[in-house]
């Protein structure tokens, strides 16, 4: 029964213990002497930036105390150049401990095949205790459905087909990067690439619409390494495709050309 009795004791002073010091910490934390402090909710962000946001990225900015109107100055460091802020201070309303804080972007600016870092700050003579001082968000474009535009007409020469056609070109009315050979061989079967610094990319088992009547689907695959690859020149795009079957096998690399009029 002692034992039992010491036990309590040693708990009951041990919870006091906790208890005082927690609140300390808590009258530490929130006195009404100190200056108010503020802080970001954390220090990285990774997102995607959406055309339905309109061109308008938010998140949230803290405060110690709410017992009146107050603002804290946030900085920007964008390397790309794209985002800005509408304001350079978070503003919060008497009784508030959160706001939020935006930056804007024009989304059609937005590199497709780019990872942006967004780094924000708050200077360290505003800065909560143990705060949060410096925030990266780090984002790339979310892929809408693309729509396109046409822009212009010229020749397709088919080494694998030995043919040659007129075609139209398509660009993107999202991202400018993007260009479309619509219904190239086939009806219904288009070649999406992208055109960055006169390098063409274009994504492996692209189906060509033909359909081999031993092997399947023809498709087309990137050229292999150390041979020509995907490019422009002047107003000519060059296409170095390996026409390949859906076991992998291929009929070999070709080069299809482009000429725009």
């Amino acid at each position: 029964m002692k034992n039992i009795i010491k036990f309590l004791l040693i708990g009951l002073v041990a919870t006091f213990v906790f208890n005082s010091c927690d609140q300390e910490n808590a009258r530490e934390f929130y006195d009404e002497s100190l200056p108010i402090g503020y802080s970001f909710i954390q220090g990285t962000i990774r997102t995607e930036f959406s055309i339905d946001d309109n061109g308008i990225y938010s998140f949230k900015v803290s405060r110690t105390k709410a017992s009146e109107a107050t603002t804290v100055s946030i900085t920007l460091t964008d390397p790309s150049g794209i985002f800005s802020l509408p304001a350079t201070v978070a503003s919060f309303a008497a009784g508030e401990y959160e706001t939020d804080f935006s930056v804007n972007y024009v989304f059609q600016n937005l590199d497709p095949t780019e990872s942006y870092t967004l780094t924000f700050g708050i200077s360290e003579d505003q800065l909560s205790k143990s705060g949060v001082g410096t925030l990266s968000i780090i984002g790339r474009p979310e892929l809408p459905e693309l729509t396109w535009t046409k822009i212009g007409e010229g020749t397709f020469s088919s080494e694998f087909f030995e043919e040659d056609w007129s075609q139209d070109l398509y660009q993107s009315n999202e991202f400018s990067v993007f260009y479309l050979l619509k219904d190239l061989y086939y009806e219904g079967f288009d070649i999406q690439f992208t055109l960055k610094n006169n390098v063409i990319i274009y994504e492996n088992w692209t189906p060509t619409g033909y359909v081999h009547p031993d092997y399947g689907m023809v498709s087309w695959y990137n050229p292999a390494a150390g041979t020509p690859q995907p490019e422009k020149d002047g107003n000519v795009f060059l296409f170095v495709p390996r026409f390949v079957i859906p076991d992998g096998r291929t009929f070999g690399q070709y080069e299809e050309f482009f000429t725009l009029d």
